[in-house]
C-alpha cells in the first residue's frame, strides 16, 4: 500500500494548493493544433513537447482548475485516438493529474484514498466524480509511459499477484457497482487484456458525474426514485434542434448520444417498478380488481391521459416486474438488464413468460426454446440461438413465440392424410382488428387472448385417437399479424412521431 499511501499524504498535504501527481516516466507531447480545427503549429501531427509547449500546458490546466466545473484535469494518453476537439469532459485520467486542494479539501477525509492497492486512482476519481467534482483531459496534450512501452524498467509490479488485482478490483466494483465493471466471459473467467493485461474493466466516468446532479435510481420495486424538483421546464430553448457546433461529429457527441440513450432506458425502467409499485398497494388479491380508492385517484389525477386505460396501466406495471426480477434475481443483472427491450408491448408479453414459469424465462434469456408438444420432456427441448429476450426483440415475435409455445402446432402431415372433408368452419368477429383511432385502446366485443383461449379449449378436445379422425387447422399467424398490424396503424406515439402526410400533391 506504498504508493495509496503516498499519495493520500500528497493530496491532504496539498488541501490549499493547486498541484499535480505525477508518474516519474513521463514523456509529454503536444498534437498539431489542425486536429482540432486551428491553425497547423507544427510540421507533423504531434512532437515531443518543448519547455515552451510545457509551460503553456501548465498555464492551460491552471486556468481550468479554475472553472466551476473542474476539480482535476491532465493531458491525455499518446494511445488514445483524440477527437476533434481540444479536451473532453469527465472522461480517463491517468499517471499525469492536476489538482485543484481547496475545492474538496472539505471532503477529503471521507474519500477512500487507501482502501485499494491496485485501481486505487481510479476509485479516488470515481469518488470525486460521483460528488460533483468534474475532471477535463486534454486531447492537445498527451504523454508516454515510459514503462508501459518498456524503456523504461518497472519494480512496481513487479511482485503482483493477479489474485490481488483482482481482489481490489471486485472492491472497486462493490463501491460504485454502476459506474466500474470487472468484465467476465460465460464462465466467470475475467477477460483478458487491460492495464498491464491483468484484466479488462469497464470505468463509466461521465455517468459518475452525471449520477451526483440526479437522484439515483434503485431497481427495487419498494423504493421508486422520485422526479428531481426544480428539472427543467419545457420550453422552446430547451427543446430547439441543437446548432451545428454541439453535432459536430467526435467523442463527446457520441458520449452524449450513448448517455441519452442510457438515461432514456433508466427512466423508462423506472417508470415500470414505479407502476408496479403501485399496482402492488392498490390491487386486491381476492377479486383481483384495484381498489376504488385508487380507481377513484386514477380518474381524478387524469392518469389516463399518461398510461391511457388501466388496462394499459397494468402493462406498465407487468413490465416493472419483469425489470425487477432481472435486476434483483439473476446471477448477472447489468448484463440482462442491458438484454431487455425498452417498449411496453414487448416487455409486457416477456411478463407473461416470467408470470408462466421462471426458469422458461431464464432459458429465453440464453435461447430461444421450442417444443414439439405440450407434453414433451423438458430435455428434449430444442434450444437454438439467439436468445429470444434481447433488445431488438418485438411485441409481435413474443406473441407468436409464445402463441407456438402454449400451442405447438402439430406435424406436417404427408401428401397421403385423407383428412380432407370440410367439417366445421368458426369464424371470430371482425372487431377482433378494432382500435380506437383517438386512445389506440383496444375496443369491440373480442380480444386476442379470448381467440387464443377459445383456441386452446378446442385443441383440449383433441387426443391421440381424435387426431386420427379429425384434423383442426388454424389462421393463429394471420389472426395476430393483422391484429399488431391495426394495433400499430392506431398506435398514437407512432403517428406523433411519423407527422401528418403531405396531401398536397393531390390537389395540383
Amino acid at each position: 500500500m506504498c504508493l495509496p499511501k503516498t499519495r493520500d499524504i500528497i493530496y491532504s498535504e496539498g488541501k490549499n494548493l493547486k498541484y499535480a501527481v505525477l508518474d516519474d516516466d513521463l514523456g509529454f507531447r503536444r498534437r498539431n493544433a489542425k486536429r482540432f480545427g486551428g491553425p497547423s503549429n507544427m510540421e507533423r501531427s504531434q512532437r515531443p513537447a518543448t519547455r515552451t509547449d510545457i509551460n503553456s500546458m501548465f498555464s492551460l490546466f491552471t486556468t481550468w482548475l479554475d472553472e466551476p466545473t473542474v476539480t482535476f484535469c491532465g493531458p491525455s494518453q499518446v494511445q488514445n485516438i483524440p477527437g476533434t476537439t481540444p479536451y473532453r469532459n469527465n472522461t480517463a485520467l491517468v499517471g499525469a493529474v492536476f489538482f485543484n486542494g481547496p475545492k474538496f479539501k472539505d471532503i477529503l477525509k471521507d474519500l477512500p484514498t487507501t482502501v485499494v492497492r491496485y485501481g486505487e486512482d481510479a476509485m479516488f476519481f470515481l469518488s470525486l466524480l460521483s460528488r460533483g467534482h468534474g475532471n477535463r483531459a486534454s486531447d492537445e496534450f498527451c504523454f508516454v509511459n515510459g514503462s508501459l512501452s518498456g524503456k523504461v524498467a518497472e519494480n512496481v509490479w513487479d511482485q503482483t499477484k493477479y489474485e490481488d488485482v483482482w481482489r481490489d478490483h471486485q472492491l472497486i466494483e462493490k463501491h460504485f457497482p454502476d459506474f466500474f465493471k470487472v468484465l467476465l466471459d460465460d464462465d466467470g473467467n475475467r477477460i483478458k487484456g487491460g492495464y498491464r493485461d491483468y484484466g479488462k474493466v469497464k470505468t463509466y466516468w461521465s455517468k459518475c458525474y452525471k449520477s451526483s446532479q440526479i437522484k439515483k435510481y434503485d431497481w427495487e420495486i419498494q423504493q421508486p426514485t422520485r422526479r428531481r424538483k426544480g428539472s427543467k421546464p419545457m420550453t422552446k430553448s430547451n427543446y430547439g434542434i441543437p446548432g451545428s457546433n454541439r453535432v459536430t461529429l467526435g467523442n463527446e457527441l457520441v458520449e452524449e448520444i450513448r448517455q441519452r440513450f442510457e438515461d432514456d432506458r433508466d427512466n423508462r425502467f423506472q417508470l415500470y417498478l414505479l407502476s408496479s409499485g403501485i399496482r402492488r398497494k392498490y390491487l386486491d388479491k381476492k377479486s383481483g380488481n384495484y381498489t376504488d380508492e385508487f380507481q377513484s385517484w386514477y380518474k381524478k389525477t387524469k392518469m389516463d391521459e399518461l398510461y391511457g386505460s388501466l388496462a394499459n396501466f397494468t402493462k406498465y406495471a407487468m413490465c416493472g416486474e419483469v425489470v425487477n426480477y432481472v435486476g434483483t434475481k439473476t446471477s448477472n443483472p447489468d448484463k440482462y438488464l442491458k438484454q431487455l427491450p425498452v417498449s411496453v408491448g414487448s416487455l409486457y408479453e416477456i411478463s407473461m413468460i416470467l408470470r408462466s414459469d421462471e426458469d422458461l424465462f431464464k432459458m429465453c434469456l440464453h435461447y430461444t426454446p421450442r417444443r414439439s408438444s405440450l407434453n414433451e420432456e423438458k430435455y428434449d427441448w430444442k434450444t437454438p440461438r439467439p436468445a429470444l429476450i434481447n433488445k431488438s426483440i418485438t411485441e409481435l415475435k413474443v406473441r407468436t413465440w409464445r402463441q407456438k409455445w402454449e400451442n405447438p402446432p402439430p406435424p406436417k402431415q404427408k401428401r397421403t392424410d385423407k383428412r380432407t372433408l370440410k367439417f366445421v368452419t368458426i369464424q371470430v368477429n371482425g372487431e377482433l382488428f378494432d382500435f380506437d383511432r383517438k386512445t389506440g385502446d383496444k375496443t369491440g366485443c373480442v380480444d386476442l387472448p379470448d381467440v387464443e383461449e377459445f383456441l386452446t379449449k378446442l385443441r383440449s378436445l383433441f387426443d391421440e385417437q381424435t387426431e386420427q379422425r379429425f384434423k383442426l387447422t388454424d389462421e393463429l399467424e394471420y389472426l395476430t399479424n393483422g391484429y399488431y398490424k391495426n394495433k400499430n396503424k392506431n398506435d398514437v406515439t407512432r403517428n406523433i412521431k411519423k407527422g401528418k402526410s403531405d396531401r398536397s400533391g393531390r390537389y395540383k
